[in-house]
């Protein structure tokens, strides 16, 4: 499927705008077709592909023409970035997924004109260093096409976690008491979705708003260690750690333990595998026994979406034509992060969209 409101942006320039750009991405075949496209109009001077969702295939094909490097852990992502970027000589605008620039856009005298963040995760850290921000930082992540892209994110993380279960154990989420821990964009939509696959929902949030929103959602909401303790799966959808250490009292034996979030930040994994003996079980789960029970972590505790089709094809062809559309105003803004705006163009790209997979004009 092409990425049609991507060439449509795109066909708007009749000469490259300045400057180079470096594009950190999930490597999956969407993102393919977005490089491919915009190296009509921009210099690609590099890809960094993020190791717990890069897809050999993909790779192999883009190394074809484009420079890429994928560091075999996420740790190292801000070392590997930050030495292609002391390589580079001219003005390189940056696409970032997961806040990998935060601590590099505070250094001064760096060859970047221009960050576009995508990701609430990456968003948070940008945040955290907004007062000694050196560049401008654009971030996508309250934007209106990423309220859109969260409907289908849930969709897809409980679409891997089901197959993962049908395919390795011959198991299903229907009828098992699944917990949500984090009821924002993602796990808002994580727990419709698994209501919809026949679970038993609950949802906990530290937010009482979102937990007043999620009881008349007709969800169980209740104290976090008595939802743990009836929990057969967790669903971490904070953005932040959500299990750690002082939960492990209260979590179920055999309870599975499901990132629906960023990196490998929901579960405190590593303090896991120091407390008890780690084994794998499936391709895709791993049991880590502890002194009173044992847990089972899918997909190492990285996201789990990651292992499928992410997003639709439809809905990816928005987000990255809404990065273009950001690439094409954030090198003119002083430094600082951006997030309440409206893009010259958004609406114009929206309508393209209706037209174009829903067949009629608005």
């Amino acid at each position: 499927m092409p990425l049609s409101c991507v060439e449509y942006v795109l066909a708007r320039h009749t000469v490259p705008p300045p400057g180079n750009v470096l594009i950190i991405q999930h490597l999956l075949p969407d993102t393919e077709q977005f490089v491919r496209l915009i190296s009509r109009v921009w210099r690609i001077v590099h890809i960094v592909g993020i190791p717990y969702s890069a897809k050999a295939d993909v790779i192999r094909r883009l190394r074809k023409a484009f420079s890429i490097t994928v560091p075999k852990k996420v740790e190292k992502m801000e070392d590997t970035v930050l030495h292609i970027i002391s390589t580079l000589s001219s003005p390189t605008f940056i696409i970032d997924v997961g806040g990998y620039c935060a601590s590099l856009a505070t250094l001064p005298g760096m060859p970047i004109a221009g960050i576009v963040e995508e990701t609430n995760q990456g968003h948070w850290r940008y945040k955290h260093v907004e007062k000694d921000l050196r560049y401008p930082v654009l971030s996508l992540a309250q934007c209106k096409v990423k309220q859109i892209e969260h409907l289908a994110v849930g969709t897809a993380i409980v679409f891997s976690f089901d197959k993962i279960l049908r395919n390795e154990l011959k198991d299903a989420l229907q009828g098992k008491s699944v917990l949500v821990l984090g009821y924002g964009n993602v796990g808002r939509s994580v727990a419709y979705a698994l209501r919809a696959a026949g679970a038993v929902v609950m949802v906990f949030d530290t937010d009482p708003a979102r937990i007043i929103e999620a009881k008349f959602a007709g969800f169980r909401c209740g104290p976090k260690e008595e939802l743990l303790q009836a929990a057969e799966v967790v669903f971490g959808c904070s953005g932040r750690q959500s299990i750690g250490q002082e939960d492990l009292d209260f979590l179920r034996s055999g309870v599975y333990l499901v990132s629906g979030s960023s990196r490998r930040i929901e579960f405190d994994v590593a303090t896991f595998e120091t407390l008890g003996l780690k084994e794998r079980i499936s391709e895709s789960l791993t049991r880590i026994r502890l002194k009173n029970a044992e847990v089972i972590l899918v997909n190492e505790g990285f996201p789990i979406n990651f292992k499928d089709l992410s997003i639709p094809m439809a809905i990816a062809d928005l987000i990255f034509a809404e990065t273009l559309l950001a690439l094409e105003v954030i090198g003119v803004r002083p430094p600082g992060l951006y997030a309440d705006y409206t893009l010259n163009g958004e609406e114009a790209v929206l309508r393209h969209w209706i037209r174009s997979y829903m067949d009629f004009e608005l």
